[in-house]
């Protein structure tokens, strides 16, 4: 599932893993993602499982290299979420979807 950085305007990267708390995804090293900073960020859920997009803020903790040459992993926490998209995501997670 892509994610989108809604302030560059473009795809960031893959969602690897999400919880309640934070997320991570596998991007492209040409994408500059830097630590402890913050990003306004679109997950693209699908609508049949998930309800649709899930927009919030995050803050990026980390990085390291992916697997692939030209990747890297990213490591974000969210910091601001709407209720709508939080009750959203504790039913994903709760699911186990």
């Amino acid at each position: 599932m892509p994610v989108l950085d809604l302030d560059r305007n473009l795809v960031m990267g893959q969602l690897v893993d999400i919880s309640e708390d934070g997320l991570m995804a596998l991007c492209p090293e040409a994408i500059d993602v830097r630590i402890n900073r913050l990003y306004r960020i679109q997950v693209q859920l699908s609508e049949e499982c998930c309800g649709g997009p899930l927009t919030v803020a995050v803050e990026s903790l980390w990085h390291e290299p992916g697997h692939e040459a030209s990747t890297h992993w990213v490591g974000f926490k969210i910091i601001d979420i709407a209720k709508e998209d939080a009750e959203r995501l504790h039913q994903l997670m709760q699911s186990g979807s």
